[in-house]
């Protein structure tokens, strides 16, 4: 019968980056997302333009005809999922601690 891998625990995980620096870190991806936020809806809203025509019919109100940009629109929204996205890696860089112990796979027999 063949030997089944195995996965040992030895060792440990390379240093990561210090407290401070990942402080720092995660205040720069916050302003950075918050900056990101703020550009989005402008860009976004930009997308949309309102072109009011006249009536062809005698006494009646002018009409508005909406136009969509995809460029703008897509520009805006890409704007707003980098701000989620760069929330969600300062989050877990301020909460998860990085370390641990790194695994390697063994053949599985004895040392």
């Amino acid at each position: 019968m063949s030997a089944v891998p195995t996965v040992a625990v030895t060792g440990s995980a390379p240093p990561g980056p210090s407290a401070v620096g990942r402080w720092w870190l995660v205040v720069l991806l916050l302003v950075v997302a918050a900056g990101s936020a703020v550009a989005a809806a402008p860009v976004y809203l930009h997308g949309i333009a309102a072109h009011p025509f006249p009536s062809y019919i005698d006494g009646e109100p002018p009409y508005q005809v909406d136009r969509y940009s995809a460029p703008w629109i897509a520009g805006g929204l890409a704007l707003g999922g980098l701000a989620v996205l760069l929330l969600v890696v300062a989050v877990d860089l301020a909460v998860h601690r990085r370390g641990g112990r790194r695994a390697s796979v063994t053949d599985g027999a004895p040392r």
